[in-house]
Parts: structure tokens; sequence; C-alpha cells
């Protein structure tokens, strides 16, 4: 089949056929497990179809084939007949006699309501005020007897589910119409509005009947319909990193913690690319990136906190929004007495994209209801008295902001601030409540500052991050002043105040290790910190005391964590500070490296001890990577988990950033490690050892040691003549190593081990090696004029 992943179209191809075709799906359970492959299969190629880079024309112009646009358009068809389906046997309805097209009611207080928009959006646009039928509607299907089929079982389903005590969800009719919304939600987040556009009414007329059995399913799709129309989805996005629908699915990569956008691939095109010259630009490139405002609060979450800015022109397509004015009136009042988290975290959410999309809250909420049910919400969350109140303060917090800056100023931002305040004091969890809270603020007073302005707004500012460096040991709040660094910047007295704010506060907990950086991204997050602050502010003396606060380590987290604190500074090295200015800094201090005494480990460094400090840097490393090496060995010869640290990923980072300060002109650390490098046996040992469960660590171990220029590479030499060894991790390691050296090569006993080696002939065409023999040869040659 045409589009991404070839043969899962070709097997989507198949399912629908099955689905609409085929006795299988006559049944409801049947029709259910179809319906639930066919929108997984489509998700796929049409995610896969984006990967491709490459826009189809037409219809469906998002998807990368005419015959996944095909596809897409039969789900969707499908989908408006089974909800037809749906609204006949809900209305008790004969498919014969009423086979048109649904059209939405239009209430006369509504249309009132819409005669007293003054500026701004209505909910109300130049929509019709009679309903007309068609009968040539998306979801006819009184012709085709598969649907009546279908018809029929449903309609004995559905006298079922009229007298269950079953919850929702666990009879066949409504299993099956959560499979449909489903589905239909699937479909939407690839449309454009060119798609979709015609069919809004008839959907939302549909939908506006669904929401009676499965309300959090119906409103999903409503917010889809939304984000197609308005350029708010993946489609119009050209990313699934920031869609809240794809994020929300268990099993596609977009879906941890908080989004981080990779860095663009290069063209990675031998194994030596991809082990030696790619983790080291992926590194610096992810290190050095500046974090993107939708980054800011990524949640894994039926929505993410930020909805997508509307790419389409609100003006050109808003008599839409009238479509939309019964489901809006209805979700909000389904808000007030449902119990259902997720239908209250919809229905917030819903509330944030029509606001985003400027629609005027005084004339959805004439008297307020909603926003009273969402302040006592907010009192009952602070209280403690409500399950599941982590899912909803995201959106929640997040409505409020943005009603902050509504015309109708039912609420101000200093009122939203004091809940949130209330929320920090509350005992709930710090990361599931407080920080969920802050992150809409910081993006409404430092990211968008044009949304709040105003005398009050310097004020509002200094109130919000003080908040934020109450909690500055968590590496979510340290990606959020990050981005109040940047808002400072072009102004140098505010920036050079908050920064020496930032840094000053973020210290201690440095030196109590407090600082909560236990995964990639919070590592990342610091960097970047550090990255933003002046340099004016940034004292590396204070930075390296602050790593020999703690002369042992209780736990392998905290050794993680220690590890994490030295990867930020040498980071700090590469890119903002030169040798001298570091001797300068630092050279009265006498460094060291803690000892680890653990439950599960009791491990000391040889060199740079508390016990016998030193006064270089090159000393100072090398104990280091004997602290990580020894205890990553150390646990791997015993068996013992890592689950709960990144001991082998930050050992990685340590040694990428050592090669990258050996690049810089660090000329003493450069002499200073061949001078240690007969002292090191132990430690070349070491990582010897880890080849066969961790051989990139080896490699880049190796690459760390030419990099610097070390004359003592015998053991290299030996690894290299070696037999092959049966091991995979070792067989990798030894092959790696064979290109690194070729690359590397420069004195007699790497060169004569590379001719020797028997892997010359498995890798004489690679580039590297190609060039070590010109070079060789012309060496050679030379000598041998001269001689």
């Amino acid at each position: 089949g045409g589009g991404g992943g070839g043969g899962t179209c070709t097997t989507l191809q198949l399912s629908l056929s099955l689905l609409t075709g085929s006795k299988l799906g006559w049944s409801i359970q049947g029709h259910i497990e179809l319906l639930n492959l066919s929108s997984d299969l489509f998700l796929a190629c049409a995610l896969s179809s984006l990967d491709q880079g490459t826009r189809g024309g037409g219809a469906w112009s998002a998807l990368c084939s005419p015959m996944l646009a095909s596809h897409a358009s039969c789900l969707l068809t499908h989908c408006a007949k089974l909800l037809t389906v749906f609204v006949h046997i809900m209305e008790g309805k004969d498919p014969d006699v009423h086979a048109h097209r649904r059209m939405l009611p239009r209430s006369k207080a509504m249309d009132n309501m819409t005669q007293k928009i003054k500026g701004g959006i209505s909910l109300g646009g130049d929509t019709p005020t009679k309903s007309t039928l068609s009968k040539d509607g998306l979801g006819t299907f009184n012709q085709q007897s598969s649907y009546n089929n279908i018809y029929e079982a449903c309609k004995s389903a559905y006298t079922n589910y009229q007298v269950s005590l079953q919850l929702v969800g666990e009879d066949k009719f409504s299993q099956l119409l959560l499979a449909v919304h489903t589905t239909l939600a699937g479909v939407l987040e690839f449309a454009l509005a060119s798609d979709v556009g015609k069919h809004v009414e008839e959907l939302l007329g549909l939908l506006a009947v669904s929401v009676r059995v499965d309300p959090s399913g119906s409103l999903l799709c409503v917010q889809q319909l939304l984000n197609a129309l308005f350029g708010m989805n993946t489609a119009a996005q050209h990313t699934p990193l920031f869609s809240p629908y794809i994020t929300s699915l268990p099993y596609t990569p977009y879906t941890s913690g908080p989004t981080t956008t990779p860095p663009p691939q290069a063209n990675v095109t031998s194994i030596f690319d991809c082990v030696m010259t790619e983790p080291q630009r992926l590194l610096m490139t992810s290190w050095l990136r500046a974090p993107s405002e939708q980054e800011l609060g990524g949640v894994k979450s039926v929505g993410a906190t930020t909805a997508n800015k509307p790419l389409n022109p609100v003006s050109a397509i808003k008599d839409y929004l009238g479509y939309f004015e019964p489901l809006v009136v209805d979700a909000m009042n389904q808000f007030s007495y449902t119990s259902s988290v997720l239908l209250q975290q919809r229905v917030l959410f819903f509330l944030v994209q029509l606001l985003h999309l400027k629609v005027r809250y005084s004339l959805l909420d004439l008297d307020r209801r909603f926003l009273d049910s969402v302040l006592k919400l907010t009192a009952i969350m602070e209280s403690r008295a409500m399950r599941g109140a982590e899912q909803i303060v995201p959106h929640l917090f997040q409505f409020l902001v943005l009603l902050a800056n509504d015309s109708s100023r039912l609420t101000t931002i200093p009122q939203v601030m004091q809940k949130c305040d209330a929320v920090m004091a509350s005992g709930h969890s710090v990361t599931t409540f407080a920080i969920p809270a802050l992150q809409p603020l910081v993006l409404n007073l430092f990211v968008r500052p044009g949304a709040q302005s105003g005398p009050d707004l310097a004020t509002q500012r200094d109130v919000v991050v003080n908040m934020l460096l109450r909690l500055v040991e968590h590496g979510e709040v340290i990606s959020l002043l990050t981005f109040v660094l940047d808002c400072y910047r072009p102004i140098p007295a505010l920036w050079n105040r908050a920064s020496a704010q930032i840094y000053a506060a973020l210290l201690p907990h440095i030196g109590k290790l407090q600082v909560v950086l236990d995964t990639p991204d919070a590592l990342t997050s610091l960097y970047q910190l550090f990255a933003a602050i002046d340099p004016e502010v940034v004292n590396l003396e204070t930075l390296f005391a602050a790593l020999m606060k703690q002369p042992v380590l209780p736990s392998l987290r905290s050794l993680s964590r220690w590890l994490a604190l030295l990867c930020t500074v040498l980071a700090l090295l590469v890119t903002r500070f030169e040798e001298d200015v570091f001797a300068s800094s630092v050279g009265r201090l006498k460094l060291s490296v803690p000892s680890v005494h653990s439950q599960l480990l009791v491990f000391n460094s040889p060199v740079a001890s508390p016990e016998a400090p030193c006064r270089d840097l090159a000393t100072f490393l090398i104990g280091a990577l004997h602290l990580a090496g020894g205890a990553v060995l150390n646990i791997v010869s015993h068996a013992r988990p890592l689950d709960d640290c990144q001991l082998p990923t930050l050992l990685a980072t340590l040694l990428l950033l050592v090669q990258a300060l050996l690049k810089k002109p660090y000329n003493k650390l450069r002499a200073d490690l061949v001078r240690l490098s007969p002292e090191s046996d132990p430690l070349h040992h070491t990582f010897l050892h880890l080849s066969s469960t961790h051989p990139l660590l080896t490699l880049h171990y190796i690459s760390m040691w030419l990099g610097a220029g070390s004359l003592h590479t015998q053991w290299i030499a030996d690894l290299l003549t070696s037999p092959e060894p049966s091991c995979v991790g070792s067989s990798l390691l030894q092959n790696s190593a064979f290109l690194l050296v070729a690359h590397h090569a420069r004195d007699q006993s790497l060169c004569n081990a590379v001719c020797r080696s028997p892997l010359l002939r498995r890798h004489a065409h690679a580039d590297v090696v190609q060039e070590f023999l010109t070079h060789s040869h012309t060496h050679h040659h030379y000598s041998h004029h001269h001689s």
C-alpha cells in the first residue's frame, strides 16, 4: 500500500474491507475489534507518513499518498454512518423514514445572545436559525445492508443498555460508541479544515446526541474537530510532538514526560558515525538548544497544558464556531454535576481552546455558574478532599490564567496567583500540583508578556519568581526559570539581578545534592539554566566548592546526582570558560572526589579522594572516572538493578564532555592526562571489563585517551590484535575501536596494530580505513625515500 509503512497500510486496507464489507463486522464485538484495529493501523500509517516529510495534494493533503487519503476518508465516512445509526436508535427513529442529515438546532435564546455581541468573537456566527434536511449527508446509510445489520444489532444492545446496571463502557452499546469516538478523534487529528469543513454541522449534530452516552468521548471529538478547523492538530502543525491527542496514546514514541524536541538527525552513514560522531553532536546540540514555548508544560495526559496556537486565521472561519454553541453549553452544564475527572479535564481544556480563539467567555457563562463550579473545585482541591485532582490542575490553572486575560475580567492574575500559592501550601505533591499550577502563570507573564501588561506586571513577575525559587530543586522549575531569564535577557540590569537571585538560591541545593537530576531531561534543563544565567554571576570556585560539600555519598542516587552536577560544570567549561579562567578561579581549591557508602556498594576512588585531594583538573577527572566506572562495574558484576539511577548514561556524558574539553585549547589538561596515562592501568582494566555489557562506554573511554594524545597505548593495541571475542558486546567494541584507532592513529605502535589486526580485511572499504591506508602508504613512501 502507499504511504508510510507499506506493509502496515496494506493491513489497514484489509482491515477496512473487513470492517465495511464483511459479515465479521455485523456483530458488535467483531465490529469493535475491527474498528480498534483499523484506528491503530491508520494512526501508525499517518505518523509514518509525517516522517517521510512529503505532503500530497488535494483532499487530506497532510497525508503522503492518495491511498492513505482514501483510507482516511473511508474511516471518516464509516464513523459518521455509525454515529447516525446511534442517533436513530437513541431518538427512536426508523432509518427508512429519517434518512436525513442531522442539523444542529438553535434556540431563540442563543440567537439573542449572538445578537448582543459587540467586538470579539462569539459562538453565534452566521449559522442558519432553522434546521434543514438533506438526503446526501455523510452519515446516510439506509440503502446499505451492512449498516442496517449493525443498526439491528445496536438496537438490541441499546435495549439492554437502558435496563442494565453496568457502568458506562461495560456494555456492548457504549463500548462500540466509545470505539467510534476514539476512531473519529484519530482521523480528525490528520484532517484539515478543507477536509471536514463541509461536514462540521452534521458531525456536531451527531455528537450532540452521542454525548448522552459517552460524554468524554463525544467532547474529545468536538475538540479534535475544533483543532482541525483552526489548524491546531498534527496535520497543520506538521509534528505530533505537541498534540494532546497523540501524546495521550500509550503506544506512540511521543509520550515521554515533558516533551523535548529532538535535534535534527544528521546523515549517519557508518558505524563510526553512529557510535562516535553522532553522540557528540547530539549531546552538544540538545544542551545548547533553547527550549521551545510548547515544551513549557508538556504533561502526559488527555490534553497538554498549553494548547497549540491556531495557524488558520480565526476571522476567516469564525462562522464555524456557531455550530459548536449547543455542545459548549452542554459541556459546561455537565461539568457542574459530573464526578468524572476525565470529563472535567476535557471540558476545561475545551474552554481553554475556545479562549485561545478569542471567544468572549462572558457570553458563554452568563450566570457565572461554570466559573463558580471551577472555583468550588479549586477550594475542594486545596482541602485535599478530591481524588484524581492532579489530572485537572494543569487545565484548571490554564483556564483561569486565560480567563484573567479575557475582556470579561471575571478574575485577575493576582487572584490566580493566590490560588496557586494556596495549592502550594496545601501539602499536595509539588510535582503534580504546585508546578503544573505555576506553568501557565510563567507562560503568561514571561513567555507571552503581551498577554499581560500594565504597571503591576513587574510586581507579578517578582512574586512568581519567588514562588519558583521555593521549588528550585525540581527539574521542571529549573526549566521555568530558564524562560524567566530568557525574558529578562534584553534588559541587562534585570537579567543580572534575576541571574544572581536564581544562582544564589540554587547553589545551596547543589551543595546538598538536593537538585532532582534523576532523568536526562532534568540534566539538560539544569545546563540550559546555567547557559541562560549572566556569565558575570557564575563563579567557578563556588561551583566546584559545592561539588566538594559531600565527602560521602549515601546512595547510588546521590552518586548519580553528583555526576550530573559535574557534567553540568564541565559543559560550562566547554562552552563558556577558557583554561586560564579555570586556573585562576579554581587553582586555589583542593579538588576531591567523594566516596560511596550505600547498602549496595562501598567504593572509593584511588585518586583525588578526600584524604588525598589534588589541584589539577586531570587528576580530578580521572578520580571521577574511577568512581563512576568502578560503581557501574561493581553493580553489573553483582547483577544489581540500575533502575533507580542514570549511572551508565551519566558516565557516557562525562566521557563525551572530557573529549569536548580536549578539543578546546585546554593544553594543561591534555598534558596532565598524558602524564597520568601510565598510572591508569587499573582504570583501563575497569573499562575493558565493562565492554561485555557497556561497549560504548569503553569505546568513549578509548576515544578520550586518543584525543589526549596518550603514548601509553599498548592496551589498545592488544585489544585490536586479539582474536575476535564471542561476546556480542566485546565484538562490537573491538570492531568500533578498530575504526576509531584507524581514524586517530598517529604513533607507530597503533599504526602497526591496525595493520596486524584481523579486522583490516573486513573494514577495508570504510572511509576512515581508506584514509588511514592512504596516509600510511604516503608516510611509508616518504620515509623510504629519505632513508
